[in-house]
């Protein structure tokens, strides 16, 4: 029996192994990762035209200031504070009232 690295390695990379187990746990693993971690925005607005145009694509790392879990509203842990000049992204309110 071999270590628990060597498994981890033959299930996640054996090409005589590979199933559909191993494709849908990378799928849970990145839609985890693009909901929780990272995510790519489109800026549509002008109200920034001088940094950011419209159309230009962000890299939104979600875990600086703080880590949130998918599916829930209060962070886990909380990360740095807000300084000026950094950029923020909100989310568009259901009811825009």
């Amino acid at each position: 029996m071999g270590t628990f690295r060597e498994s981890i390695g033959e299930f996640l990379f054996s090409p005589k192994q590979f199933t559909l187990t191993h494709l849908v746990v990378i799928f849970f693993l990145i839609l985890f990762i693009q909901s929780s971690v990272v995510g790519l925005h489109r800026v549509v607005s002008s109200s920034m035209e001088d940094t950011l145009l419209i159309g230009d694509v962000m890299l939104v790392v979600k875990t600086w200031y703080g880590f949130r879990a998918p599916f829930f509203k209060e962070p886990l842990a909380t990360g740095c504070d807000l300084h000026r000049s950094d950029v923020l992204l909100f989310e568009y309110p259901i009811d825009p009232k």
